[in-house]
């Protein structure tokens, strides 16, 4: 089996996570289904989808595909970096670390008389990554001066971060040909996120380290909306949900937050993660709205096949760690014994993921199991005995010596809950899954939402549902075909409040996903 892509070696200081070869893992399930149905547009996402089907017609394409583009100039195999790389961890093909080593070189040589662009400036992300995961393979010290030299032209994404300057819609859109434009962009600022992880790699330093979080918490208290993500479109568009999400962002952000795990280890990562995979990820067909009442125009954005390549990574104890929870196989050497372990699971429509351990002799190491923020009460056992605790918003360790048939089961509890957003809006969620209202011809969508009463999760049709109280709201209204901005705290008449019913956020083409908190008159 090939290595690792990016596996460690010094004088690099070791990820507690590495990405695993995509050849290890296999889509089983309801990601199965998803992936075959998605159409890819890149290289890249079809090697993964050929990869994770086992598709061997596939995988001859993609490999001719490779077979191209090692012959093509320097500067188009840094653009396809990402590919590269990942054909790499596939095939192990030792011309992609050459062509690529060539490229950075290139790069390097004409970067003093020919300076970026202010857009190249604002996402170094894939040259920085490449220039490191190089390193790791290669340990030529001239990398990390390339990743220096490429830090001096780009925007101080880390410093931007920490400061966030852009807490309000970007109305007058500056020069596209300045820094200030590309800092307001939403799909440069989805790349700078992945940049400073990349800075905390080489540099490390408490400031790199903290830029995702301090930076998200940030991103969404001023731009953050139901689909879990930021509006922009394309520039950041503030937190009022009928302002739209562009599929741009949605990928760049499928491509970030992997990166991101492996640089920083951060479990928060695989939470954003989770949640953009199961909201905005299925509702990108165009410009997405948090509350939008016509339906989206055009394919979804491909990214399941990303996901999946994402669900396990290698841990630097000699285990594996779970980053997401979907039906898969993954086959993985460990204590030199060929392990294959079978996920079964309808999560995130069910609490219980069973974690099947197939291993010709017995062998010790440790799973990781990532532990949502909002998993209050997860608990683990094995073999339906020692039932233990798990703290949320951590991994949980299970460590043991592990023997053919060994069954892993965790159990992640999903309340119903209320998340306060914008104009004292609220959404529904539960999980990892928004819920909101289906608008269709004839249904009233300016409906209050009455917190404190109704709130139950059910299921019909196979389809998990959650069912509310809320009442008619005749002061919101429409502004052309999008809604108005929720209300703040509208009085309704408790005779007008009634049962509704709420369904995952990427089901619905046309939704509300942020009500008003209504209040009550008698």
């Amino acid at each position: 089996m090939p290595i690792p892509a990016a596996w460690n070696r010094a004088p690099l200081p070791p990820n507690s996570l590495t990405p695993l070869p995509p050849c290890a893992i296999r889509a089983a399930g309801w990601l199965r289904t998803q992936i075959e149905r998605e159409r890819p547009r890149n290289e890249e996402d079809r090697l993964l989808c050929a990869v994770l089907l086992g598709d061997a017609a596939l995988e001859r394409r993609a490999q001719a595909e490779a077979e191209a583009y090692l012959d093509t100039e320097p500067q188009d195999c840094l653009g396809r970096a990402g590919w590269l790389m990942r054909y790499y961890g596939f095939r192990g093909d030792k011309r992609v670390p050459r062509a690529l080593l060539c490229a950075v070189r290139s790069l390097y040589q004409a970067l003093p008389g020919h300076p970026l662009s202010a857009q190249e400036a604002a996402d170094i992300s894939l040259p920085l990554q490449t220039a490191l995961w190089l390193y790791n393979l290669t340990g030529q010290k001239g990398l990390l001066e390339f990743c220096r030299l490429l830090k001096a032209q780009a925007p101080d994404w880390t410093s931007t971060l920490h400061v966030f300057p852009q807490t309000r819609p970007v109305a007058d859109a500056p020069d596209p040909q300045t820094d200030a434009y590309w800092r307001a962009h939403g799909v440069a600022v989805a790349a700078g996120l992945k940049t400073a992880g990349m800075q905390a790699l080489f540099e490390g330093g408490l400031k790199n380290e903290t830029a995702f979080s301090v930076g998200w918490s940030k991103l969404v208290h001023h731009h953050g909306a139901a689909h879990g993500l930021f509006n922009a479109d394309p520039l950041l568009a503030g937190a009022n949900p009928s302002r739209g999400l562009s599929p741009q962002v949605v990928v760049q952000m499928l491509d970030t937050l992997p990166a991101l795990l492996w640089a920083l280890g951060d479990p928060a990562c695989g939470d954003v993660l989770e949640s953009a995979v199961f909201n905005a990820l299925p509702a990108s067909r165009g410009l997405q709205r948090a509350n939008q009442l016509l339906p989206g125009e055009g394919e979804p954005a491909a990214g399941w096949a990303r996901y999946g390549a994402s669900l396990w990574m290698a841990a630097s104890d000699g285990g594996l760690a779970a980053i997401g929870y979907a039906p898969c196989q993954v086959r993985w050497r460990l204590c030199g014994q060929a392990v294959r372990l079978q996920v079964d699971t309808s999560y995130p429509a069910e609490e219980r993921v069973r974690i099947l351990v197939h291993t010709a002799q017995p062998a010790a190491f440790p799973i990781h199991l990532r532990i949502p923020a909002w998993a209050e009460g997860a608990r683990w056992q094995v073999n339906g005995e020692e039932e233990s605790a798990a703290a949320a918003g951590r991994f949980a360790r299970v460590e043991r010596v592990w023997r053919e048939g060994d069954v892993l089961t965790l159990l992640l509890p999903m309340a119903v809950r209320t998340v306060p957003r914008y104009h004292q809006s609220l959404s529904v969620e539960r999980g990892p899954l928004v819920y909101a209202l289906a608008v269709e011809k004839e249904t009233p969508w300016n409906l209050a939402l009455l917190a404190g009463r109704g709130l139950e999760a059910g299921r019909e049709d196979g389809l998990p549902v959650v069912y509310a109280c809320a009442a008619a709201t005749p002061s919101w209204e429409r502004s052309g075909d999008v809604p108005a901005p929720p209300p703040v705290a509208p009085c309704v008449r408790a005779e007008d409040a009634r049962r509704v019913r709420l369904v995952p956020y990427g089901v619905a083409g046309a939704r509300i996903a942020q009500f008003p908190g209504g209040t009550e008159r008698s």
